[in-house]
């Protein structure tokens, strides 16, 4: 899984630099689900499949990252196919992301929101012919420490959840359930 992640969010040549960044589509994700409080406006009928039906979520999930993150974002420069590959890895990984403990979850998100940052910065000096070797060499290291954190978290999330559950623990309800203890 690491090479996979490695080829979507690394830059390898000035001609592939405008493509698919994974850490921008997880940024944008969670900036869509500060947007989901406005989900109470969508049709009642999507409502009650959404809260009802653990394959229609996953499925609408699916859609608004191809939606949001591929297809809106002119700039791609890959095949449909890759895409589409792209846009399940992604899930993937927010599916893996969304499994973890608060004190692996908010590191996660803090490290997204350092990447982008310095992402920004490093467009801003590309664009003043400065440059940003520094900066690329830091996110290079943030995407390793991305990576460990969003599987590190998983598996101590989901061997805690095997000790709660013991012969009732399900891998897959653990990934594509999201019901939450209060």
């Amino acid at each position: 899984m690491s090479t996979i992640y490695t080829e979507l969010s690394q830059e390898p040549s000035k001609e592939n630099a405008k493509n698919f960044d994974m850490k921008y589509a997880l940024s944008a994700l969670y900036l869509w689900l500060l947007f989901g409080y406005l989900s109470s406006m969508t049709g009642c009928d999507l409502q009650r499949w959404m809260m009802n039906n653990q394959f229609f979520r996953h499925l609408v999930g699916i859609i608004a990252f191809f939606l949001l993150f591929t297809v809106l974002d002119t700039e791609n420069h890959i095949n449909i196919g890759s895409i589409v590959l792209k846009t399940f890895v992604v899930y993937f990984v927010f599916i893996l992301m969304t499994k973890s403990k608060w004190y692996f979850s908010i590191p996660t998100l803090l490290l997204l929101v350092v990447d982008q940052g310095l992402k920004y910065q490093a467009t801003y000096l590309e664009k003043e012919k400065k440059s940003h070797k520094n900066i690329d060499r830091i996110r290079n290291y943030i995407d390793k420490l991305f990576i460990v954190l969003v599987v590190v978290g998983f598996i101590f999330y989901g061997i805690r959840q095997y000790e709660t559950y013991g012969n009732n623990f399900s891998f897959t309800q653990l990934l594509f359930s999201n019901k939450c203890r209060l």
